[in-house]
């Protein structure tokens, strides 16, 4: 279980404004963010990257665990072959230990040695479709992403899921994170962009109610639709998604609220935290009308009603 401590420093470290995307980032990678809560690498790690948030990557964190000596900005222009040798020895050693049949456990010094194999095999303009493409890999690619100047080939060649995991876990903004996935979406099946986002809305919400309106399309493009599901008009789908922002914006207004009554309770301000109960119950009961309405018009819509 992380400790609360490793929070505490890396938000002491880390510019409030970035803390949204680095700290999302970290936790997403579950070998970074375990690497992180040793109280020794956790030091060294802020010793090394500072309140520079484009240095808390997957890729800077896992080169950390294997080199302290070399700089990991180094290897986007010349060969790992030429910089060090024996290092490079090891990456292939471990890449060859991973692609068998039964690979040893990934642990976050491997990641960084196959981040080394890969990006070798990237210069000799490797064929991305040849890539690794199980779960086991989900830590490299995260890695790797951080080490090449256009990362798009790599992205659209992975499994989605690979992909997905390689942006999240990079400390990307929201709206690069909206860019790249606009246009790895666009090519995954509807059913599995459903459960994507119904998996992102519980670590991102702010993204994936931002791509969820969107309609996972790029511009220009035409919007799927399955067999069976004949879809919403536009001007309705439009209407629908304004019920959405009010429900939003009713639930911020529900927190505020429960959140002065709680304090007023404590304070033994009983009469003013009444009142804030009642404005948590009056948006509790517009929240019922906001939900209700867009299931039953989008019930109605498809003939479910």
């Amino acid at each position: 279980m992380p400790n609360l401590s490793s929070l505490i420093e890396l938000k002491n470290t880390i510019p409030e404004m970035a803390w949204p995307r680095v700290i999302a980032a970290l936790r997403q990678d579950p070998l970074v963010w375990q690497a992180l809560q040793s109280p020794d690498f956790r030091n060294l790690a802020i010793s090394h990257f500072g309140s520079r948030p484009e240095k808390w990557t997957p890729a800077h964190i896992a080169w950390l665990t294997i080199s302290r000596d070399l700089k990991l900005d180094d290897l986007r222009t010349h060969s790992l072959r030429e910089i060090d040798p024996d290092m490079y020895q090891h990456a292939i050693r471990t890449y060859d230990l991973h692609v068998g049949a039964s690979p040893p456990q990934m642990t976050l010094p491997a990641a960084g040695y196959l981040m080394l194999a890969l990006l070798e095999r990237h210069r000799q303009a490797w064929n991305w479709q040849e890539a690794p493409a199980s779960a086991h890999w989900k830590t490299p690619y995260a890695c790797l992403f951080g080490c090449l100047e256009q990362p798009a080939p790599m992205l659209s060649n992975l499994p989605f899921p690979l992909a997905a995991h390689a942006l999240l876990a990079n400390p990307l903004s929201e709206d690069d994170l909206v860019r790249h996935f606009h246009t790895l979406l666009v090519s995954v099946p509807r059913p599995e962009r459903l459960t994507f986002l119904e998996n992102l809305i519980t670590q991102r919400p702010a993204l994936a109610r931002r791509l969820a309106a969107s309609g996972q399309q790029p511009v220009g493009s035409r919007p799927s639709v399955d067999a069976g599901d004949a879809g919403l008009p536009p001007a309705f789908r439009s209407h629908i998604l304004h019920h959405f922002k009010n429900i939003h914006t009713l639930i911020a207004k529900l927190n505020a609220a429960l959140a002065q009554a709680e304090v007023r309770v404590s304070g033994g301000l009983d009469a003013q935290a009444a009142m804030a109960l009642q404005e948590s119950w009056h948006a509790v009961t517009r929240l019922q009308s906001d939900v209700l309405a867009p299931f039953s018009q989008i019930s109605a819509a498809l003939g479910e009603g």
